[in-house]
């Protein structure tokens, strides 16, 4: 055996040593509990703030029916009248007494049902928004999921990566050290090296800023520990003229535009009742004292009469009124229509978008990465028998780590196309599934 033969043999095995070496050191002794996914939605569903803040507003709006549609309070009076200012005293005037009083406003019969209708409109919308909150929530906890979910994955390839290259630099230093490297290959390797550190130090910087955005979206502080994330589950097909149609249906953020729509129209109502008068009824009581010469010898009297609203200012009142929400009413009813178009369009993208990553996932995962990593095995195996420079070892392990980062990326990218579906949709329904 050549001296040449043997020093490849003795740095091949090495590297393949200082790999498992260090593969082992960096092996944690205990596997930490991996996140659930629908355990953190459920989680930030119950408990995040700003949710906790919409179900406080429809709490409130639930209030305002039976209060609107209760009629107005009535005025209880107590007075004096008819008290002359030189002898002041019910015995001194047989017009003087003392009054008790009773007043009820009564609005329009169907006034205060417009009312009601109005304010139960606006609870179902406050509910609606509830629920558009909670699916925002939801999302954004996905989607920091999967976000940390790739930020640990390029963490984990880097890592691996600068292992192989330390495997390589150990190789090319045993050369390099009998006389058999180039020096060339041992500059090559340090600047890769160099690079490899800067990368994983910025690697490291993202999975923490991940970690805390997650736990933000669950509605957690910022310091809570939290586990690893698990990969991408084989997600079910859709029928995508079927999801369409769901669509519609199911959005959440469509049926709050819709409320605004039912609100807006109940407000039109209530704003119409407005033209007819309001009513009022009114009692009462005179005491009385007794005044020499008073034919009714001081007997009490009382007094009762209804009232009646003149809505003589209902040109720039009333019916200005009417108009405004009209107006309102045709805004709610665009701004639908323009919500539509655009969940719609959205929907339509993110379908198309679910089809390339699907296509590209299957040429990474089936060509990609195993066609890189046998290049890589050969690149090394020829420039351990001389056949090769090392800047071809280098160009290949770029291309390894390049694709697995690439590949994913995509995993990643495909699971928050799927939460931004789901989101939109719902999930698939067991007709799809099937």
């Amino acid at each position: 055996m050549t001296l040449r033969s043997e020093t490849v043999r003795l740095a091949t095995a090495l590297w393949m040593l200082t790999m498992l070496s260090t593969a082992q050191a960096q092996e944690p002794p205990t596997a930490p509990e991996p996140l659930n996914l629908d355990a953190l939605v459920a989680e930030a569903v119950a408990g995040h703030p700003i949710v906790e803040v919409a179900t406080s507003r429809a709490a409130a709006a639930a209030e305002v029916p039976s209060r609107v549609a209760s009629p107005p309070d009535p005025w209880l009076s107590f007075g004096a009248s008819n008290l002359r200012f030189d002898a002041p005293g019910l015995e001194t005037s047989p017009m003087s007494g003392l009054v008790v009083g009773l007043n009820q406003g009564l609005p329009f019969p169907g006034r205060l049902i417009k009312r009601r209708e109005l304010a139960e409109a606006g609870e179902e919308l406050a509910l609606a928004r509830v629920l558009t909150t909670e699916t925002m929530v939801a999302l954004r906890v996905r989607e920091q999921y999967w976000a940390l979910f790739l930020a640990e994955r390029t963490l984990a390839i880097t890592e691996e990566s600068g292992d192989v290259l330390n495997g390589l630099a150990n190789a090319i230093t045993a050369r390099f050290s009998v006389g058999q490297g180039a020096q060339q290959d041992a500059l090559q390797v340090q600047v890769a090296e160099a690079r490899i550190r800067s990368v994983l130090a910025a690697r490291r910087e993202g999975l923490r800023t991940a970690r805390r955005s997650l736990a933000r979206a669950v509605g957690r502080p910022s310091g809570d520990a939290l586990g690893e994330t698990v990969p991408p589950p084989e997600f079910a097909p859709r029928d995508s003229a079927q999801t369409l149609r769901a669509f519609v249906a199911a959005n959440p953020d469509l049926a709050a535009a819709r409320r605004e729509v039912t609100m807006a129209e109940a407000a039109v109502a209530e704003a119409r009742s407005a033209l007819a008068p309001d009513l009022g009824a009114g009692f009462s009581w005179r005491i009385r004292g007794v005044v020499p010469g008073d034919a009714s010898a001081g007997a009490d009297m009382f007094s009762a009469g209804l009232s009646v609203s003149l809505p003589v200012w209902a040109g720039s009142k009333q019916t200005a009124a009417i108009r405004e929400r009209r107006a309102q009413r045709a805004a709610a009813s665009a701004a639908e229509a323009d919500l539509l178009l655009a969940l719609e369009t959205e929907l339509t993208s993110l379908l198309d978008a679910r089809e390339r990553f699907d296509e590209e996932l299957r040429i990474h995962e089936q060509q990609l990465l195993p066609q890189s990593d046998q290049a890589l095995g050969a690149s090394i195996e020829d420039y351990a028998v001389g056949r090769v420079g090392f800047v071809s070892v280098l160009q290949n392990w770029r291309v390894s780590l390049d694709v697995q980062l690439a590949t994913e990326t995509l995993r990643a990218g495909r699971a928050r196309v799927e939460a931004r579906i789901d989101a939109l949709v719902g999930p698939p329904s067991p007709s799809e599934e099937n």
